[in-house]
């Protein structure tokens, strides 16, 4: 499931089964094609562990044939919650026309999932980067936020120095409300353009900041 290594992911406590769930991408080539439009797989995979430490086995929960037909094989970094008694995965993913964008999953049980949404930037003629990695929810003072890693967005004088940048879009209402107002979903031609690139927000303006995960500390920060 992972034998040419792995990409990032997340963890949740499942408090039905006192065990850490963590879910990360296995990457796979098979020598053939160029990695991108062919020739790798995308395995979204779970182990469990009952303590943090001793890890059970590897179980793939999603896989290539899971993603829409828009997708390149690039599709990773799986983001899981649990919010209104559904189990909730965001994905980072390039789309055969290295438009960046990310994909939404919905499960009853953490293991079974179906897709449930998508987003890109509205501009069809302009892609906000090839490729959108590690994506993220932050809610703070009741207002959510998108967090994404686009690659690939064009110097703009001081911003977007970093080529593999790192940032936030403020949503209205809930991410997953937006997400979900793709109409067509695995049968889409494309992804759902409902974010508004203008509205991206730079964690940090050097040319060295990526890829940082957020999460809740002890005080609630």
């Amino acid at each position: 499931a992972d034998c040419d290594g792995s990409y990032s992911g997340g963890d949740y406590i499942n408090d039905e089964t006192d065990e850490l769930w963590l879910y990360y991408t296995g990457n796979v080539r098979d020598g053939e094609g160029d990695g991108t439009t062919s020739g790798r797989l995308a395995n979204q995979t779970l182990m469990k562990s009952y303590n943090g430490i001793n890890l059970g086995g590897k179980e793939v929960v999603l896989d290539n044939s899971g993603y829409p037909a828009y997708c390149s094989c690039h599709v990773r970094d799986p983001k899981v919650w649990r919010e209104d008694g559904s189990w909730w995965m965001l994905l980072g993913c390039r789309t055969m026309e290295s438009h960046g964008c990310a994909l939404l999953y919905s499960s009853e049980d953490g293991i079974k999932w179906e897709m449930a949404g998508s987003a890109t930037n509205k501009d069809d003629e302009n892609p906000f980067g090839y490729m959108w990695e590690c994506p993220n929810i932050v809610t703070l003072g009741g207002k959510e936020f998108f967090f994404v890693c686009p690659q690939g967005v064009p110097s703009q004088m001081t911003k977007f120095q970093n080529n593999f940048n790192s940032g936030y879009f403020p949503v209205e209402g809930t991410v997953i409300d937006l997400l979900s107002g793709d109409p067509d979903l695995m049968d889409a031609e494309k992804p759902y353009g409902c974010i508004d690139e203008n509205t991206f927000v730079e964690l940090d303006y050097g040319f060295d900041f990526y890829a940082p995960q957020v999460f809740t500390d002890e005080k609630g920060r």
